[in-house]
């Protein structure tokens, strides 16, 4: 590797991938499940008095829940009354996309010729695509996509450059056809993007994606397209990694030495080492990182990255990864170790995850790692220590966190009375109840509830239990008694 090439890894080893990787080519994450309580109310505070921001989340929450229940009108109604425009366009977008992931593709395309804002409707043409391809309808998936806008498309907050919104349409419906095994159409459609960057991009997200898969003369047709493209840094870049994905390394390692720009040529050194770490060799990828800073003349001795790290923590060989951490460049200790905490929980190290976890300094980093922790032991079913590690969580939104996820996993299980018990911390007994089944005690105790936003959020927990448990009727009886809706 020529030392002149490596001036940018000090930056690479800081950097996320962003625009880069694939996140560059895929949708922003839209989570329409049911959000945790962003404040709680005073006893005698009522929704029109707090501010607009909560009182829209609240609105939002309750279209959605119509729009679940399949009343798609009434969902309409509810989102008309939301006073702030991108709240509205929020609300709206979130109902196309509930009806979409239902397969009620006419409706949601109805629906989202009410929004208004272009780029807003474009996100939400595009979330139907998604259903579609995830469906595979594909015909019908392709036929929308190409009514998606081909030039920039402004959002409230940012603009999306040209055809970004197709891209990501084109992207759901490639891996949707890879997933099927048809190869040959994917990369037909693969080749109908006409920006060799973009390009490289769906490619390379397509081979990770299915670096698993075990048709490998078609992953290395892909590549071959890829190694046909303009010799570009970033399309290189793509080539690099996408090769690493498929495990031919030493051409990984020749793309990436051709590389020009410095900067590009780090974050993919970076992104090598990364994947292999991913994959299971972390000796390899601290090789390929180390050898870098020693080749610029930084110094000798090992340079880590957090995936590497974890990867050594996750095998088992924990004083590897704690002898490693402090080589990682501009990342505090106590970051490192939340990491290395977070890896062994992962893997059941639970003893040696608390022992890391005692040794972080910063606050923040010792909650969001007793908070993995906690999670773990509560998915694995050791409830008492779940709530005594919860229970030692600084930050008190990450150890309401903890204990939510104890009182779901605990009434999932059919805990139905130690759940209660902890949801008293929590505040979630009504979901508690609805879990078990038992609706008329969840009315019963939501009824109680003074402040009208945390009355209304513990019916549309029911709302949504009667949902699951296919009693529609009395889902919208309930939804009927929400409160607050006027204007």
């Amino acid at each position: 590797m020529k030392a002149s090439l490596l001036i940018g890894l000090p930056i690479a080893l800081t950097l996320l991938p962003s625009q880069f990787d694939r996140q560059a080519i895929s949708a922003p994450i839209r989570d329409v499940s049911f959000p945790a309580k962003t404040r709680t109310l005073t006893a005698t505070e009522s929704l029109t008095e707090v501010d607009v921001a909560t009182r829209a989340e609240l609105l939002e929450q309750i279209a959605t829940a119509y729009a679940e229940l399949g009343q798609t009108q009434k969902a309409i109604e509810v989102s008309q009354i939301i006073a702030d425009d991108e709240s509205r366009t929020r609300a709206l977008d979130s109902i196309v996309e509930t009806l979409a992931e239902a397969r009620n593709i006419e409706e949601a395309l109805e629906v989202s010729q009410i929004i208004a804002d272009e780029g807003s409707r474009a996100l939400a043409l595009y979330s139907i695509v998604k259903a579609l391809a995830e469906a595979r309808n594909i015909e019908e998936a392709l036929a929308l996509s190409q009514t998606l806008p081909s030039g920039e498309v402004q959002l409230p907050t940012y603009t999306l450059a040209d055809d970004e919104v197709r891209i990501w349409a084109t992207t759901e419906i490639v891996e949707a056809l890879a997933d099927t095994g048809d190869f040959p159409q994917a990369l037909e459609l693969i080749q109908t993007i006409t920006d060799d960057e973009r390009k490289a991009l769906v490619l390379q997200s397509t081979i990770s994606d299915l670096s698993q898969a075990e048709d490998m003369q078609s992953l290395s047709e892909m590549i071959r397209v890829l190694e046909d493209l303009d010799n570009e840094d970033w399309i290189l870049s793509s080539l690099a990694i996408a090769h690493t994905h498929v495990g031919n390394l030493d051409r990984a390692l020749q793309v990436a030495d051709s590389i020009a720009d410095l900067d590009t040529q780090a974050w993919t050194l970076m992104n090598i080492a990364n994947t292999l770490a991913e994959n299971g060799n972390p000796e390899k990828a601290l090789e390929i990182l180390s050898q870098a800073v020693a080749d610029r003349g930084w110094g000798v001795g090992p340079v880590a990255s957090v995936p590497i790290v974890e990867a050594f923590a996750k095998a088992g060989d924990v004083d590897r990864a704690l002898e490693l951490s402090p080589t990682i460049p501009q990342t505090s200790e106590s970051q490192t170790l939340e990491s290395i905490a977070r890896a062994l929980a992962g893997v059941g190290e639970i003893d040696r995850a608390l022992e890391v976890s005692q040794t972080i300094t910063e606050e923040d980093a010792r909650s969001s790692a007793l908070n993995s922790i906690a999670v773990v032991l509560a998915d694995a079913g050791d409830f008492p220590q779940a709530l005594e590690v919860a229970r030692t969580i600084p930050d008190d939104d990450l150890q309401n966190f903890a204990l939510d996820t104890i009182v779901k996993a605990l009434a999932e299980a059919g805990n139905i009375e130690e759940a209660l018990e902890v949801s008293r911390w929590s505040g979630h007994a009504v979901y508690v109840l609805a879990e078990a089944g038992d609706f008329p005690q969840a009315l019963e105790v939501a009824r109680t509830i003074a402040n009208d936003r945390g009355r209304d959020e513990a019916l549309l927990w029911i709302v949504w239990g009667l949902t699951n448990a296919e009693e529609r009727e009395r889902a919208l009886e309930v939804a009927q008694t929400i409160s607050n809706l006027e204007t």
